[in-house]
This record gives C-alpha cells, sequence and structure tokens, in this order.
C-alpha cells in the first residue's frame, strides 16, 4: 500500500511541476536549439518546438518527456510541415536510447538523417535503442533519411506506437523504411493510420524484422502495395516459430505492379512508361518495385548501355533483386553500376527472393571503411526458396573495402552460379577480396577470372584469416571449373592468395571438385598459402587437370581430408608443393591424397606430410618430374609447346569434356593414334595446314576446299 501511495504521488508531482520549454530560433522562446531544450527537461515537461528548420541530431538523454511541435498544441497538421528536424547526414535525427520509458515525439518533418554513429549506422530517421518503453510517434513526417538498417526508424527491442506517421523515400541496406527487431512490439494507430511507401532497400523496401516469433500487424492508409510479398515486407523466423511474420489492414497501394519487361537506361525519366526501350524509366530500384513475375512468367528489367550512379543519375544503392525477375544489363556494351567512391553496396539478393538471374553488368568504384558494411555484391542469410541464383557475364572491379570487397554469401540453400564472372582489382583490408561464402549449400564457379586481388587479413585479431580470391566455410558442395588465379597476394598471417575451403560440417561431409584451373604468380608476405582444402569432418575432393606455377606462398596445396589429384602440374612453386598440415588444437582427421598423372616439381619429396603414419599419400606410378615446356607468352603462357612432356601423358580414363579454354579436353596430341588427355589445365591442340586448299569466288561467297587431314585422331 505505501508503495502504490508514493507511485501516485510521483505521478502527480510530474503533472504538478512540470514544465513546457519553447524553442524559437528568432529567440522569441527559451531556447534556440532543441538539443539544449531537452537537456535542461526533466520527466514529465515537454519541448514544444516553434517552425523552422532546426540542423540538429538530437539525443533524448533518458528524459521521459513529449517532444512536439505546435501541431501538439494549435493540432493544425500544416506545423508538421513548417517545422523540420534536419540530420544534415550527421547521424540520426532523433536518437532514443536512454531506457525512457513513455517519451512521445509529434508533428515533425524528420529528414537527411545518417543513423547513429556505430558498427552499423542505424535508424536515419529516428532510432530507438535500449531498453525503451512506450515511445509514441505521432503526426511525423520521415523522409529523406538513409542509413545501413533503418532508413526511416529502427526500433530494437522497445514497444512503440505509431498514429499518423508517413514514412516514405528512406534508403536502407535493410528495412527502407522501419527496422524491428524480434523482441519489438509495435502498435498502429487504426484511426490515425499511418502510410508506409516507396522506401528503398537492399533487404526490404519497407520493413525488416529479422528473427521474429511473433506476428506484426500492419495497419495503414498507404503502403507500396496493396498485397504485400517478400520483397516490401521481410522477415526471417526466430527458432521454430511457426506463425506469420506480417498481417496487413491496407487501404491503397502505391504502386500498381507491372507484369511485363520493363527498361531502364541512365537518361531516362522515371515518368515514362518504361514498357519499351524508347520510353526508359531512369532508375533500376524504382523499376524493380513496379515489376511483377511468377515463376511461370519471369519478367526481365533491362538497363541500357552507360554508368548509372547515385550521384548523377538517380539511382538508388544497393538494388534489391526481386524473386522471378531477370536484371540484364547490355550483353555487347558496358552496363555499369558505379559506387561513386563511397560506401555503397550495388546489389543485393534477398533471402525471400530467389530465384533470380543477374547477367551483364560491370559492378565497380565501391569503397569502404567500414568492416562490417561491405561487398559490391550480396547474397543474404536463409535464402531457401527453390531455384538458382545465377550471376552470368559480370565484372566486378576496382574496389576497396576493410571487409569482403566484391560478393558475401551468407546461409543460401539455394545453388548460387558464378558463370562468366571477372574479379579484378579488388583490395580487402580485412577480409576477402573476391568471394566469401559462409554456411551455403551449393556452390560453382565457371569459367571465372579472378585476377590482382589482395587481402591484408584483419589488423586488429591476426588470428583471422585473409583470403585472396575465394572463401568458403561450412559448405556442402563446390564446384570450381575453368577458372584462373592469377596475381592473387595475401599479407594475412593465416589464409590463401587465391582459394580457402573449409568445408566443415557436422550434418554432411562436404565434396568439392576443381577442374581446368590455372593458378599462376600468386603470392604471399604473410603465412597463407596458395589454395586451403581442409576437409576437417570428412568429404571427399578432387583436383583435376589443373596448373599450379611460380606462385609464392607459405604453402600451395594445403590438404586435409580424402583428395584426388590427377593430371595436374605443380612446378616451380615456394616452398613445398603440397602441405598436409597438424590441425592446431584437433585430433588430424582421417586423410588420404591419391596423387597420379602430375608433373610435380621435387616429386614424391615436395610433399611435406607433417602427421607422418596418420596421413596417408599414394603417389602413383604415372607422376613425372619434367619440364612441361610452356609456351610462356602471349594470351596463353602456361599452354603447352610442341614436344611437351604434358603431351598425352594424363589419365586415360580422363572424362572432362573441355580444358580450361573450352578446346576439347581428350585429343591426339602427339599424333600417335590415341587420344589422351594432357596434363594441365589447357590441353595441346596442333595446328595443321590445310592440304590442297583452293578457293572459288561467286560474288559476295567464297567457297574453300581442301583435302581430309588423316594425321590426328580426335
Amino acid at each position: 500500500m505505501r508503495l502504490n501511495i508514493f507511485l501516485i504521488f510521483l505521478l502527480l508531482s510530474f503533472s504538478l511541476f512540470a514544465t513546457t520549454h519553447t524553442v524559437c530560433q528568432d529567440g522569441q522562446g527559451d531556447f534556440t536549439v532543441i538539443q539544449d531544450a531537452i537537456n535542461a527537461s526533466a520527466h514529465g515537461d515537454t519541448v514544444l518546438v516553434h517552425p523552422g528548420r532546426y540542423f540538429e541530431n538530437l539525443v533524448t538523454q533518458g528524459h521521459n518527456i513529449t517532444l512536439a511541435s505546435l501541431n501538439l498544441t494549435a493540432g493544425d497538421y500544416s506545423y508538421v510541415y513548417s517545422t523540420i528536424i534536419d540530420g544534415n547526414q550527421s547521424g540520426t535525427c532523433i536518437e532514443i536510447s536512454g531506457d525512457e520509458d513513455g517519451f512521445a515525439v509529434q508533428g515533425f518533418t524528420i529528414t537527411n538523417g545518417s543513423g547513429t554513429l556505430g558498427i552499423y549506422n542505424n535508424g536515419g530517421g529516428i532510432y530507438i535503442g535500449g531498453y525503451n518503453q512506450n515511445t509514441s510517434i505521432i503526426n511525423c513526417r520521415i523522409i529523406h533519411n538513409s542509413a545501413d538498417g533503418g532508413g526511416g526508424i529502427m526500433t530494437w527491442g522497445e514497444t512503440i506506437f505509431l498514429s499518423g506517421v508517413s514514412i516514405h523515400d528512406n534508403i536502407s541496406i535493410a528495412g527502407g523504411g522501419i527496422l524491428a527487431s524480434r523482441h519489438n512490439i509495435t502498435t498502429f494507430d487504426p484511426v490515425n493510420r499511418c502510410s508506409i511507401y516507396r522506401n528503398y532497400s537492399g533487404n526490404g523496401q519497407d520493413f525488416y524484422i529479422p528473427d521474429s516469433y511473433s506476428t506484426m500487424n500492419v495497419i495503414v492508409d498507404t503502403f507500396s502495395v496493396f498485397e504485400p510479398t517478400g520483397y516490401f515486407a521481410v522477415g526471417t523466423k526466430f527458432g521454430n516459430w511457426v506463425g506469420p511474420i506480417y498481417s496487413f489492414d491496407i487501404q491503397h497501394g502505391y504502386y500498381t505492379p507491372v507484369e511485363q519487361d520493363l527498361y531502364v537506361a541512365p537518361d531516362g525519366d522515371n515518368n515514362n512508361s518504361g514498357l519499351t526501350p524508347y520510353e526508359p524509366l531512369q532508375t533500376v530500384a524504382y523499376a524493380m518495385h513496379l515489376i511483377a513475375s511468377d515463376s511461370l512468367s519471369w519478367h526481365t528489367v533491362h538497363c541500357a548501355p552507360g554508368i548509372y550512379t547515385a550521384s548523377q543519375h538517380n539511382q538508388f544503392f544497393p538494388v534489391s533483386a526481386k524473386r522471378f525477375v531477370t536484371l540484364t544489363g547490355d550483353p555487347n556494351s558496358g552496363t555499369i553500376f558505379d559506387g561513386d567512391g563511397n560506401d555503397r553496396i550495388l546489389l543485393i539478393i534477398p533471402a525471400q527472393n530467389t530465384p533470380v538471374t543477374v547477367r551483364n553488368f560491370t559492378l565497380r568504384n565501391n569503397f569502404s571503411s567500414n568492416a562490417n558494411i561491405n561487398a559490391s555484391l550480396i547474397i543474404p542469410v536463409r535464402s531457401r526458396n527453390p531455384g538458382p541464383i545465377l550471376f552470368e557475364n559480370m565484372l566486378l572491379s576496382d574496389s576497396q573495402t576493410a571487409g569482403r570487397t566484391g560478393v558475401f554469401v551468407i546461409g543460401v540453400e539455394n545453388e548460387v552460379i558464378f558463370r562468366n564472372v571477372t574479379f579484378r582489382n579488388l583490395i580487402c583490408t580485412e577480409e576477402t577480396a573476391g568471394v566469401e561464402s559462409i554456411d551455403s549449400f551449393n556452390l560453382t564457379f565457371e569459367n571465372c577470372l579472378f585476377e590482382n586481388l589482395h587481402t591484408d587479413g584483419h589488423n586488429y585479431q591476426p588470428e583471422i584469416q585473409g583470403f585472396g580470391a575465394i572463401k568458403v566455410t561450412y559448405a556442402y558442395n563446390i564446384n570450381i571449373d575453368n577458372c584462373a588465379f592469377i596475381n592473387c597476394n595475401s599479407s594475412a598471417q593465416q589464409g590463401s592468395s587465391a582459394i580457402g575451403l573449409n568445408p566443415m560440417s557436422h550434418l554432411i561431409a562436404p565434396d568439392y571438385r576443381i577442374n581446368n584451373c590455372l593458378f599462376y604468380n600468386n603470392s604471399s608476405s604473410g603465412q597463407s598459402n596458395t589454395v586451403s582444402l581442409l576437409g576437417i569432418h570428412g568429404g571427399s575432393g578432387s583436383i583435376t587437370n589443373c596448373t599450379f606455377i611460380d606462385n609464392d606462398d607459405s604453402d600451395i596445396l594445403r590438404l586435409l581430408g580424402n583428395v584426388d589429384i590427377t593430371n595436374s602440374i605443380l612446378r616451380n612453386n615456394n616452398p613445398y608443393e603440397i602441405t598436409l598440415p597438424w590441425p592446431s588444437g584437433m585430433t588430424p582427421p582421417t586423410t588420404t591424397i591419391n596423387i597420379d598423372y602430375c608433373n610435380i616439381d621435387g616429386g614424391q619429396a615436395a610433399i611435406n606430410n607433417e602427421v607422418s603414419g596418420v596421413y596417408t599419400v599414394n603417389y602413383g606410378t604415372h607422376n613425372i618430374d619434367v619440364d612441361p615446356q610452356f609456351v610462356g607468352s602471349g594470351q596463353y603462357p602456361c599452354s603447352l609447346q610442341p614436344g611437351s612432356p604434358c603431351i598425352d601423358a594424363g589419365d586415360p580414363a580422363t572424362t572432362l569434356p573441355w580444358d580450361i579454354v573450352y578446346n576439347e579436353r581428350v585429343w591426339d596430341g602427339d599424333n600417335d593414334g590415341t587420344a589422351v588427355a594432357d596434363i594441365g589445365a589447357y590441353e595441346y591442340q596442333p595446328i595443321f595446314p590445310a592440304v590442297n586448299l583452293t578457293a572459288q569466288v561467286s560474288f559476295t561467297d567464297v567457297q574453300l576446299n581442301w583435302d581430309e587431314l588423316q594425321t590426328f585422331n580426335r
């Protein structure tokens, strides 16, 4: 009873002694700066702001107050437009993170915020953190803000009430309008309804809720579309919870979905129809908002040649891919997404929006000093929709980040395919320069080039590994075919200049295959290796028809598990060609390495077995140790000269159809009447002069004739 009396007395005291602090820029109020008024306030006070544009980044200091424009006292909505809190791209406009209970903000336009300054810049317009309860946002316009998470609002484990709030034209990596944590309880006023529309994000255009275990009941006047999909409202479920993440009560849809192809050009106009190349839209992300497809009728966003930037061409990055939509550039001329040299992820494949296809693009000029906001292309966690994610005919180049620079793939259960993709001139100061994949099922690289990639590893945690081209952890199936790794470098204390596969899994033994690949002139200045294939928990791998030449790393091939190496050249590398390491802090796993039909510099002595008697090396009788006689110059310097001892010296049972440049793999290169695969990435195919060549000219046609050649067999 005494406690109840005390609480009643305390509440009465707040109401009896509450103060209204006025803020006027002309000096007619108590303060001219809103933050000064907040600092002077006490629980229960009101900070009443007169019209004006206030360039401030407000912090509420744990005060349970009402922050309002004259909309609070006059009831006039025009004060919402005339009383502006402008974050000036210097941080969040309003940060509510002092364990407030009962904070209210009413009657402002909240704009130009850039998020709290931390590991991630969250909550462009409003950031609600800590252990806040009962935060109310009433009659506010939250527009033109940007952040990493929650372009408009980021709310983290709080209870909030939204009434008459308009949230639009905000940009973020996740949650363009609102990002709400799983502990959040958001209530929408069913009478004075909110509107949430036309926000842009890489993952969840208007809403994103990670690890949800309750349903958010969204009650609005206007939403981007009348029937939201996993594109405009994205969420992931926590644990075994099976309920819906969202329920919607929507009165109006802002967009009318377009169920056909759309066209975009750097000099287009979003007022155009976008239905033909002659009436293109300008903003790629806007076209992705409009287009609608399904599994039976895929549609395509066609991007004309040219450079697409945020600064000059009204682009919103990151562009978010969409389920059953192909995003394509021009196959003959350059279609370039340019990051302007800023911290910009250029493209994201959201979890609920697969399968997708992206082809014919260059992603370039992405620079970031934040190790947690990184990569030109991100494929985020928990993608479980059936169908592949395909990237084809692409160039990722000339970028530098503190984290992953090229591509980051995490938690994807689809097959991710990189086909004809070039990674060039990428620098990473902490993690992986090319492609990093964590906890993903199936990865395929076909005909990819990794060239001039560099990683420093981790600046303040040297035990964290750095990788030049590819790092894969916790994967099940990895296929690397017809790829070249040239001039990749790692200065990390641990890691790999080219490939690091650590396909650990307690559920499924991994399987990897590396075929027809070239590893040339890769190096490290730390303790990294060229290729690390560590099957800690079993599984099997194969390396077939690969060439390792002139690499200068701590180790060249670092292997654990069961690996077959066939038809491969390992020459002039430093120091060992193959190392079977002792895994630090672990019992050495069962390891069997089968090597045959290979050309290894130093022979069996070039294999460093650190756990002799535990690891098994079966060194076949068909291996050789001779100069492979490379061409040494031209387009393919590591191809074979005539008379090379590697010609037709491979395994007669080889079934690969092609070599690294898609010449037929099994060819009678030594002209002995029997076609046998060569050793190395390149198949030698001699070019014989035509015999008795004649030509007949008839108008515009030329007919060539020659005698059939009998000098070689396929």
